[in-house]
């Protein structure tokens, strides 16, 4: 464990300074190291993470986006997301709006880190019988 502890300080360290362009000197600590598992149909819905920064690592991912955008729950839709993990946000005028990644097995083995208070979703995937496995992590500052 101290191995990827140390790994995604390393990142969160590296995510302060390229976004916030400030050379942190907190010290950070692992909250919570999880995998998900995700068959075909189920999804995550709507949600954020406690902490200061998130991470998902891609593991697997049996489909391909352009079949799971012919699939039959996508086809004639205005926004179609199957399978996506999407970011939710507010824009400056109040209306809510999503950010979509076309995440399939292109992905594999990519890290997306992002804030963990930003609330996400994984949508379903539907062409595929083999699970969808991520990894998640959340970390945050050591309290002084």
């Amino acid at each position: 464990m101290p191995i990827v502890t140390s790994y995604f300080i390393n990142l969160a360290l590296s995510y302060n300074r390229q976004f916030f362009g400030v050379e942190s000197k907190d010290q950070w600590e692992l909250l919570d190291l999880w995998v998900n598992f995700q068959r075909k149909h189920e999804y995550n819905s709507p949600h954020n993470h406690k902490g200061a920064l998130s991470f998902v690592i891609w593991c697997r991912v049996p489909f391909d986006i352009e079949d799971e955008m012919r699939a039959v729950n996508s086809r004639n839709t205005t926004s179609p997301c199957a399978a996506n993990f999407a970011f939710l946000y507010t824009q400056a005028d109040g209306k809510l709006d999503m950010e979509n990644i076309p995440v399939d097995r292109r992905f594999e083995g990519m890290i997306c880190v992002f804030l963990a208070t930003i609330y996400h979703t994984v949508y379903p995937f539907t062409t595929s019988d083999e699970y969808r496995v991520s990894i998640s992590e959340n970390l945050a500052p050591k309290s002084q």
